[in-house]
């Protein structure tokens, strides 16, 4: 789902407006349970070396 949001207001006011609506959505979206998922991506790095030598390294 994709949401886009574009409201009308008076320049002076744009970025009061738009951290506002950001907070309110995402309180609202935490107070009905739903979650955005994210991309993620897990490295894992494999090595011979003991983890007590790298630290000295």
């Amino acid at each position: 789902i994709n949401f886009v949001v574009r409201p009308w207001v008076k320049t002076a006011d744009y970025w009061k407006v738009y951290w506002d609506l950001t907070e309110k959505l995402k309180v609202a979206i935490d107070d009905n349970g739903l979650t955005i998922p994210f991309p993620q991506q897990d490295v894992h790095i494999k090595t011979n070396v003991a983890a007590s030598a790298l630290r000295s390294a």
